[in-house]
Parts: C-alpha cells; sequence; structure tokens
C-alpha cells in the first residue's frame, strides 16, 4: 500500500467515525466518489463527503487522478473504502 493510500484509509476511518458533518447546509449535490447526498454552504468544491471522507474537486471522470484526494482517482478511492468497510483493511 503506497503512503497515499495509507493517508486516505485514515480519512476513510475518521469518515466513518463521524468526523465530517455539514452544518446547516444551504444546498445538496452527490458526492463524487459515493453519490451520497452531502450538504455545503457557500462551494461544492472542496466540501468533504460525510460518509467516505472524498474531498469534492474539479475532476470530470472516475479516472481521472484528484490532487485533493491523495492523487488517486475516485474508483481506487472506493474501493479503499469498501475495503474499511468490510474490515479488510
Amino acid at each position: 500500500m503506497t503512503l497515499d493510500e495509507k493517508i486516505a484509509v485514515s480519512t476513510i476511518k475518521n469518515a466513518i467515525r463521524g468526523q465530517f458533518t455539514s452544518s446547516r447546509p444551504h444546498a445538496t449535490k452527490k458526492c463524487q466518489c459515493c453519490g451520497t447526498e452531502i450538504g455545503f454552504r457557500d462551494h461544492f468544491i472542496g466540501s468533504i463527503c460525510w460518509k467516505c471522507g472524498w474531498e469534492q474537486d474539479l475532476i470530470e471522470s472516475d479516472s481521472e487522478k484528484s490532487s485533493m484526494n491523495y492523487n488517486l482517482t475516485p474508483v481506487e478511492y472506493r474501493k479503499l473504502y469498501n475495503e474499511v468497510v468490510n474490515g479488510e483493511i
């Protein structure tokens, strides 16, 4: 596992523990990684998903690496998320 993947796993575990919550959102939009509706106040870009920990950015496809998410693609991050949830990591 790369260092970026280890850091992503830590972020995922923090999300599962409830570290990322949105207080009084003004709008909602689907997470680019897991599809969960997330609330945001002013800007969607930079919002962190309360479920998976993905930080929303300007990527346009599942195969594009995200500089805001440890240089992982949504597919790679989603795989790590599923491994954490299933107790494999």
